[in-house]
């Protein structure tokens, strides 16, 4: 599955997969200007109108993912797409 436009990211701070965290007892965070220098090329990528944290990130996070992404031009509104595509276990269209 390719997709062209992801609106929202809000990621976890831990460079591990989900099954790694999900029974994890300690909290693992990276660097907050690496977790933003991750972060920013996705939002250059697929144009993302929300950029946030998850487990993990602090304001530092949330500020460093700012600035990183500061030199990228906003987000312009384009034609409607009549449609939403939605994902969990299964992707999920609504036309």
């Amino acid at each position: 599955m390719s997709f062209e436009k992801i609106l929202t990211f809000q990621a976890n701070t831990a460079d591990a997969e989900v099954e790694d965290l999900d029974n994890s007892v300690e909290l693992v965070s990276e660097d907050a200007e690496v977790f933003a220098n991750r972060i920013a090329p996705l939002h250059r990528r697929f144009g993302l109108r929300i950029l946030g944290g998850c487990c993990g990130s602090t304001p530092a996070h949330i500020a460093a993912i700012a600035q990183a992404v500061k030199p990228f031009p906003p987000h312009q509104v384009g034609a409607a797409h009549l449609g939403q595509r939605l994902s969990g276990l299964e992707p999920l269209t609504i036309r």
